[in-house]
């Protein structure tokens, strides 16, 4: 089965609006096949607001999105999806709502064995890779596992350096999670976060986008 992906760096380049810098190639991501795209938003706290955010958007570009916190069933809101969206944030905080709603191996098998296109940005893009040790969020919240959707291929940091140069990291990358956890130590830095984290969406790197197909 073949494999897409659309692997964006970051959702808003300085001075654009949201998703302005890779609409076009949203556009020819998801082509006309797609109607409906599947929105995650849990790597924010406000996720009404990052929902009509990503639902306004893509209207403009001729897909609706239904947003999974809304699903009742959210494995059951995976397995009906034509496309899946992850959008940025922190990465500790949204890998955590992905184990915690039981969707992390569905998505897996969506994209990686029914060959569902997949867009991430920023964390979304993270948890495509096999392990979030690169990240540089502040760990918010703890998940029960650094463990993500994609085969040991890469261990992709969009946080910290342009897609276009990243390097591949080897299997041996990806730690137990007990042999990270026990270095996380909870600061006030963490309500400053929590303060803050929407300026993800305006950081300004070069190169952001990256597909895989």
């Amino acid at each position: 089965m073949k494999r897409r992906l659309l692997l964006v760096s970051n959702s808003t380049l300085h001075g654009g609006e949201y998703l302005q810098h890779c609409q076009q190639q949203i556009s020819d991501f998801f082509g006309t096949d797609v109607k409906k795209v599947l929105f995650v938003p849990y790597a924010l706290h406000d996720r009404d607001a990052y929902a009509k955010t990503a639902r306004d958007k893509f209207k403009t570009l001729g897909y609706e999105v239904d947003s999974i916190h809304k699903a009742s069933d959210p494995v059951d809101a995976v397995r009906k999806a034509e496309a899946i969206f992850i959008g940025g944030g922190n990465t500790f905080r949204l890998l955590k709502s992905l184990y915690d709603n039981k969707v992390v191996m569905e998505i897996r098998k969506r994209v990686l064995e029914d060959g569902v296109p997949y867009m991430g940005s920023s964390a979304g893009t993270n948890v495509a890779t096999i392990s979030i040790n690169t990240t540089n969020d502040m760990p918010i919240v703890y998940p029960p596992a650094l463990a993500l959707m994609s085969p040991p291929s890469a261990s992709t940091p969009p946080t910290t350096c342009p897609s276009s140069t990243l390097p591949p990291s080897p299997p041996s990358a990806s730690f137990p999670s007990t042999s990270i956890r026990t270095s996380w130590t909870p600061t006030p830095t963490a309500a400053t976060w929590e303060k803050q984290e929407s300026k993800e969406l305006s950081s300004s790197m070069k190169n952001p986008i990256r597909r895989v197909s």
